[in-house]
C-alpha cells in the first residue's frame, strides 16, 4: 500500500515546459472539446493529499463536475482501498471500565484521511460524490497499471536530487501554477527512470482513454496535476488528437448555488427500504446484498477503512424477545459488557463491544422491530471507536 500512495504522491510531477499558452493564474481546470462533440469534457488537476484547504473548489469545478456524464479518476478508488485493510484495530483491548485502549505502541497514523472520516484526498472525494449521485465512473487505467509503473522505477544515488515537503507542494498547488509545481517535484525523479515510467508512458495511455471516453459522452477527469502539462502532458497529447484545449477561469462565491448544493447533498448517501419503511444514512453508498430472509449493507470511509454495516434478518418466531439473540451476536472480548438501552421510540435494544474476525473490535447495536432483527456494526481505529461516530451511525437508522 505504501508504494501505491507514493505513486499517487508523485502523480503531480512533470518537468517539461508547458507547450500550451497560459498565464500565472489558476491552471487546474481545463476544458477539452473535439469538433463534432456536443458537450465539452474537463480535466482537473488534483494533488493526492488531504489538507482541508485543498477542498475549497472554484465555482467552475462544481459546474464542470455536475455538467458531465462520466467521472474519470486515474484508477478505480474502490480498488485502491480494497487493498487497505479494514483491520485497523489490531492490538486494541477493553479495560475494566469497558473502554477501548491500545495494547501496544502501534500507531493509528494514516497516510490519508483522518479519524473523523473527513477530509479525504481529492480523488477519493470526487469518487464519493460520483458514486453517491449515481454518476458512472470510468477509470483511466487499472490498479495493476499503477503498481507495475511503480515497481519499474529504479533509483540511483544522485546528489542533485532535491527534497521537498508536503507544505511546499500544497502552497504551490493552491496557486494553481502547474509549471512551478512540476519544477519542484522533478527533482524527486533525478537519477531515476521515474519520469518516463510514471509520467510519459502513463500519460499516453491516459490520453488515449480520455479520447475514447469523450467520444461516448462528456467526462470530468481528475488526475494528478503534473500529468496535465509539458511536452508529454495529457493536455498537449489531447491537443495533438484534435481537441481544443483551454483553461477555465476561477471564481469563488460564498453562497450555495445549485452546483455547490449538489455536492453538499451527496456528501452522504441515504439508503431507503420502502418495504420495511426505514432509511439509513451512510457516508458512502453501501454495497448491497440480500436473499429472502436477509439484507446486508456495508459501507466504509475511503482512506480510513472505518466500516459501517447494517443487517436486517427475518425472525421465524415472532414471539422471540431481543435477549434471545444476545449470545449469537455479542462475541465478547475480555472485560467488554453489554448495555441494555431504550431507543427514542421505546424499543428495547442492546449495545456493546464485540470482536469479529474480519474487522477486529467493533461497536454493535441490535433490536427487533415488526418481526425483523436489526443489527448495526461499526469498526475502525482507536480514535474512531472511542468517538461518537458509531453511535451517530446507529442513530441514523430512521423508520417512517
Amino acid at each position: 500500500m505504501r508504494y501505491l500512495l507514493l505513486v499517487f504522491f508523485f502523480g503531480v510531477c512533470q518537468t517539461a515546459f508547458l507547450q500550451l499558452n497560459f498565464n500565472t493564474t489558476n491552471q487546474l481546470l481545463w476544458e477539452v472539446k473535439k469538433k463534432g462533440q456536443k458537450k465539452p469534457s474537463y480535466v482537473f488537476g488534483t494533488i493526492h493529499l488531504n489538507d482541508p484547504k485543498l477542498f475549497k473548489f472554484s465555482d467552475s469545478v462544481y459546474y464542470a463536475f455536475n455538467n458531465t456524464v462520466f467521472f474519470s479518476p486515474e484508477i478505480d478508488i474502490h480498488d485502491l482501498f480494497d487493498l487497505y485493510s479494514t483491520r485497523l484495530n489490531t492490538n486494541l483491548l477493553v479495560d475494566v471500565n469497558n473502554k477501548i485502549y491500545k495494547g501496544t505502541n502501534w500507531t493509528d497514523k494514516k497516510g490519508y484521511g483522518s479519524a473523523t472520516g473527513w477530509p479525504q484526498f481529492l480523488d477519493a472525494y470526487f469518487y464519493q460524490i460520483a458514486v453517491n449521485s449515481n454518476k458512472k465512473v470510468i477509470p483511466l487505467e487499472s490498479l495493476d497499471d499503477q503498481v507495475s509503473a511503480m515497481q519499474s522505477i529504479v533509483f540511483s544515488d544522485y546528489i542533485g536530487r532535491r527534497s521537498f515537503s508536503e507544505e511546499d507542494m500544497i502552497d504551490i498547488y493552491l496557486t494553481g501554477n502547474i509549471h512551478q509545481l512540476q519544477q519542484l517535484i522533478y527533482q524527486g525523479f533525478k537519477g531515476s527512470n521515474g519520469y518516463d515510467e510514471l509520467i510519459v508512458k502513463r500519460n499516453n495511455k491516459m490520453a488515449d482513454k480520455i479520447d475514447s471516453i469523450a467520444k461516448a459522452g462528456s467526462t470530468f477527469v481528475a488526475v494528478g496535476a503534473g500529468h496535465m502539462s509539458g511536452k508529454y502532458g495529457i493536455l498537449t497529447l489531447l491537443k495533438q488528437k484534435g481537441y481544443e484545449v483551454r483553461p477555465v477561469g476561477t471564481t469563488y462565491t460564498e453562497n450555495l448555488k445549485p452546483d455547490k448544493e449538489f455536492f453538499k447533498a451527496h456528501h452522504s448517501y441515504i439508503y431507503k427500504d420502502t418495504a420495511l419503511r426505514f432509511e439509513m444514512k451512510f457516508g458512502m453508498k453501501p454495497v448491497f446484498s440480500m436473499d429472502d430472509e436477509f439484507i446486508h449493507l456495508e459501507s466504509r470511509d475511503l482512506g480510513q477503512g472505518n466500516v459501517y454495516i447494517l443487517e436486517v434478518e427475518k425472525i421465524m418466531d415472532e414471539n422471540l424477545l431481543i435477549n434471545y439473540f444476545l449470545d449469537e451476536n455479542f462475541y465478547q472480548p475480555v472485560n467488554a459488557t453489554i448495555e441494555r438501552i431504550t431507543l427514542k421510540d421505546g424499543t428495547e435494544a442492546y449495545e456493546g463491544i464485540v470482536e469479529i474476525v474480519e474487522y477486529g473490535l467493533c461497536r454493535k447495536r441490535i433490536f427487533i422491530r415488526n418481526g425483523y432483527l436489526y443489527k448495526l456494526t461499526c469498526s475502525g481505529g482507536l480514535p474512531f471507536l472511542n468517538s461518537n461516530r458509531p453511535v451517530n451511525f446507529f442513530n441514523g437508522l430512521k423508520f417512517y
